[in-house]
């Protein structure tokens, strides 16, 4: 999740420039929420293990824009 935090930092701050601070700031909010809400998933399964790892990298995503 930090990493993914961190590679994402470039791109938000592209996209802060292109599309301006508060659109930019409704994107990382709205990609936030969509992705604390995939952390349903309660299985315990290799998939749901994975899954889980590929929604943590999704929800670090928006903290780079922080």
């Amino acid at each position: 999740m930090l990493l993914a935090a961190i590679f994402s930092m470039p791109l938000w701050q592209r996209a802060a420039m292109g599309f301006g601070d508060y659109q930019t700031w409704l994107a990382f909010n709205f990609l936030n929420a969509i992705t604390t809400i995939l952390f349903i998933v309660g299985q315990t399964s290799t998939l749901a293990i994975v899954l889980t790892i590929c929604f943590a990298i999704l929800n670090g995503a928006p903290i780079g824009r922080a």
